[in-house]
């Protein structure tokens, strides 16, 4: 698995990396971790580190109907709250 860390152009942290021919990456926000497949993000998922969020989607490429193992992630919390 090639993997590289950076900064985005908004100067946030990420990870990317290919896996199995496909490419994953791992982008933190406010709230923590999100995981992108295929550039597209893993909606309603937000994890606590980068590495979580990319195991997380080596576990979904190599089995589609993976648990998503619901204590790695933290459930979503509304911004108005």
């Amino acid at each position: 698995m090639r993997m590289h860390i950076g900064s985005s152009v908004a100067a946030e942290p990420f990870l990317a990396a290919s896996y199995r021919g496909r490419h994953i990456a791992a982008f933190q926000n406010g709230r923590g971790w999100l995981a992108y497949l295929d550039r597209v993000m893993e909606t309603g998922k937000v994890f606590a580190t980068a590495q979580d969020a990319t195991h997380w989607l080596q576990h979904r490429i190599d089995d589609p109907n993976f648990d998503s193992r619901p204590w790695l992630t933290r459930p979503l919390r509304s911004r108005a709250g």
